[in-house]
């Protein structure tokens, strides 16, 4: 019985570090992306400025 739980215990934390893998890539990739729209929004408005 133990020797089973310690390996599902296993599992999940496997599983875990996956999970936090995977989360901390995707969020890796989409904060560029946000970071990216923010400077184009920040220069469409001061050009919009300049021009007003």
């Amino acid at each position: 019985m133990q020797k089973a739980s310690v390996q599902t215990g296993y599992q999940v934390s496997l599983r875990l570090s996956a999970l936090v893998y995977l989360l901390t890539t995707i969020i890796g990739h989409i904060r560029p992306i946000f970071i990216v729209k923010y400077a184009i929004n920040n220069q469409s408005k001061t050009i919009i400025k300049r021009d007003g």
